[in-house]
């Protein structure tokens, strides 16, 4: 018998196939989710997408979500770090590093 996790992940897997999820947060109504693309995928629990917002990271793999407010916290590849609000309105961005043509990492000036 499979976990309640466990059916959640894979019914994820099977509904973005391209997208592989990193990170997973519940709140009441819906489920949020980051993974392989720059964006925060959010979806009800009756399995119907709500709303994809568009993040800086390439990859995203961190996720929370203030409680008292809604503010979500996403984290990701090269030190990117967004604020959403409950929402998915962008409200703050930093990007300590940027890669540059070579594909290496760079210093931002």
């Amino acid at each position: 018998m499979k976990s309640w996790f466990t059916c959640a992940a894979d019914w994820l897997l099977s509904l973005l196939p391209a997208v592989m999820p990193q990170a997973l947060h519940t709140r009441p109504g819906e489920i949020l989710m980051v993974g392989t693309q720059p964006a925060l995928h959010r979806y009800r629990f009756s399995l119907e997408p709500m709303k994809q917002s568009e993040v800086s990271a390439p990859s995203a793999f961190g996720l929370d979500i203030e409680p008292t407010s809604g503010t979500v916290v996403v984290c990701g590849l090269y030190g990117c770090l967004d604020l959403l609000s409950q929402h998915g309105v962008l409200i703050g961005h930093a990007a300590p590093a940027v890669v540059g043509a070579t594909g290496m990492l760079q210093e931002q000036t």
